[in-house]
């Protein structure tokens, strides 16, 4: 069972002081019975498991942190496992999915479809019940197999609903926040895209480079590795030895800014994605030529698939169904299946291929290859390279890629070379190039698409570009060698 996340009680007396405005839920009262969930009967236990399965899994996506694991409460809010509380489907259905203005609780209906909702409501109703005991639906079985539902449950009666977690802070401002990794001074800088300037360092650990930010906006996750940092010509008799115990994929807390704990994520993590769910992460672990599937809840990895030599990058395509990993040293990408988590197929692209970047239409993607200076273009429905771009210019190394929100460009870095290249995705040819800092490397474009984002590792700072003019618009001072960049959708 997972560990009650940290947080609240900071959160709580924030709220006391007045400092932050915080919004949560209200209490509400229903009146119900379970017969009228659509597609739900008593006696279909296969189909009563899975609905309670899969509200489990969306409860400790968005309602644990204060609701509690197990739906036990915390010092935020009550214990929705209490009997003597009690609500109905309807209203439950209808208040989650269109919130309560008036008391403060968002709506839902941006992040969980009515089956979702549905789903929800059967987990708490067999908490709240006593059926089901606390831990993994999966697990809280006889000789800890699956949960079987008893016979005849769900009856006619009522459960609860109560405050969910409150709104962190990129939600209740009118700013986004840019999360960038220093992968010299071991922290992440938070960066507000209105004003431009720093709102936090992070310490997180050692080499943090790829981060991602959950669907739900309320994590972000890095990924840390142990392994000693080296340039490229270095030979490994001539490093340290690998600190293993540091490598790991940190939690931070987006609503405080603070480090909650540290996943497994494989043998030097460098490049990960997070599935649409939120439930699981694809890290790309470069010392061992694997890719390693990471349960967010559980906290553990549940499948390690062998993809090329010295994977590196990462990429999910916009229907969650597929991910991409690229292997610098066997030139190819790998093309992981999400429902199964095993290799698909594996093609070739150019040499040292650093990062992939799909399409928003997921027809196609684009994988970036340093030592060649070139960006292959992949058709997505066949796995196969279709153009080869080539990027001229002096000490031009292709490294990070992304596509405009509105699929007409893709910008990439490229390291020493110092510019960041626009590709047309018309015409796969280059329309622009534009200086930015030293050694430009990661970069993220805000989702109305008018501002980049690029790390420039190092001159220790990032660059903001107004993507229509491709001007230079601020320099914004970071911590050492900035790696990654990631932008709260």
């Amino acid at each position: 069972m997972m560990s009650k996340p940290v947080g609240c009680r900071d959160l709580k007396e924030r709220i006391l002081r007045g400092s932050e405005v915080v919004v949560l839920v209200a209490l509400v009262s229903i009146l119900g019975t379970f017969a009228n969930l659509p597609g739900v009967r008593a006696q279909d236990s296969s189909e009563v498991y899975k609905r309670v399965y899969n509200g489990w899994k969306w409860w400790h996506v968005y309602c644990y942190r204060c609701h509690g694991v197990d739906a036990l409460g915390s010092t935020l809010a009550p214990n929705l496992s209490d009997p003597s509380r009690k609500i109905t489907y309807e209203e439950f259905f209808q208040t989650t999915r269109n919130g309560a203005p008036q008391k403060g609780m968002p709506a839902w209906n941006q992040l969980l479809d009515d089956k979702q909702i549905t789903d929800l409501y059967t987990y708490v109703r067999a908490r709240t019940e006593r059926v089901l005991p606390p831990g993994r639906p999966d697990e809280a079985g006889a000789n800890g197999g699956p949960w079987t539902p008893p016979e005849g449950w769900p009856k006619a009666q009522s459960v609860v609903l109560g405050p969910a977690f409150p709104t962190p802070a990129s939600e209740t401002t009118s700013s986004r926040r840019v999360y960038v990794t220093n992968e010299g001074s071991g922290d992440v800088t938070v960066i507000d895209a209105a004003t431009d300037s720093v709102l936090a360092t992070i310490p997180v650990g050692k080499r943090p480079r790829g981060i991602r930010v959950s669907p739900d906006r309320r994590t972000v996750y890095v990924a840390l590795s142990g392994s000693p940092f080296a340039a490229p010509s270095a030979r490994n008799e001539d490093l340290a030895p690998a600190d293993k115990k540091a490598d790991g994929i940190g939690v931070i807390d987006a609503l405080t800014n603070k480090l909650i704990r540290i996943l497994p994520g494989g043998s030097d993590p460098e490049q990960f994605v997070v599935s649409l769910d939120g439930t699981r992460l694809y890290v790309a672990n470069e010392d061992a030529s694997l890719a390693s599937v990471v349960d967010v809840m559980s906290g553990k990895v549940i499948r390690t698939i062998p993809v090329g030599e010295e994977p590196e990058g990462v990429a999910l395509s916009p229907d969650g169904k597929i991910v991409y990993v690229t292997a610098e040293n066997s030139q190819t990408v790998s093309v992981i299946e999400t429902e199964t988590n095993q290799v698909k197929t594996t093609f070739k692209v150019g040499p040292m291929p650093r990062t992939a970047a799909f399409m928003p239409d997921g027809s196609r993607a684009y994988v970036t290859s340093e030592t060649s200076a070139t960006v292959s273009v992949v058709d997505t429905a066949q796995h196969r390279v279709t153009h080869t771009i080539k990027l001229e210019g002096q000490n031009v190394r292709p490294m990070g890629v992304a596509v405009a929100p509105d699929g007409k460009r893709v910008y990439v870095t490229t390291g020493h070379g110092g510019r960041v290249f626009v590709i047309d995705t018309s015409t796969h040819r280059v329309s622009a190039s534009f200086e930015v800092g030293k050694r430009p490397w990661g970069i993220a474009i805000t989702p109305d698409g008018k501002k980049i984002y690029i790390a420039n590792g190092l001159s220790d700072d990032v660059s903001v570009v107004d993507a229509v003019t491709h001007r230079v618009i601020a320099r914004i001072k970071v911590g050492e060698r900035p790696w990654g960049v990631a932008i709260a959708p």
